[in-house]
């Protein structure tokens, strides 16, 4: 077993404890999940989803695909889900999709630590 950053990874390359930062839907017919972890590699993403009578998931594992970014992981698991969601049912399930997109690819607040000496530069 394999631990980065506080993400565990077993013997498969599989994150035991991913992160999930999105949940959507109530009940198990329709439903998605988005999961994400770092590795050494980079950010990776898992998914499970349902929509009726077909679903399906994949797990978290830097084996197969890597971002440098958690945001760039969820915002690439999105456009993957987005596609399985079709017709009236999945309109809510395609909306909340691309929220997910448009919060998580917008600018990010970028933190300035300030010093005692900043008023020398104004």
């Amino acid at each position: 077993m394999t631990t980065y950053n506080g993400y565990e990874y077993n013997e498969f390359g599989v994150c035991l404890n991913p992160d999930k930062p999105y949940q959507f839907g109530k009940d198990h017919y329709y439903y998605f999940t988005i999961e994400v972890s770092e590795s050494p590699k980079g950010w990776t993403y898992g998914y499970q989803w349902s929509c009726g009578t077909s679903g399906g998931g994949s797990p978290c594992s830097p084996t197969w695909k890597t971002f440098p970014c958690r945001s760039k992981a969820i915002v690439a698991c999105a456009r993957l889900l987005k596609k399985n969601f079709t017709g009236n049912r999945g309109q809510h399930f395609r909306a909340e999709l691309d929220r997910i997109i448009a919060e998580e690819s917008g600018k990010k607040p970028h933190l300035k630590q300030y010093s005692i000496f900043d008023y020398l530069n104004d």
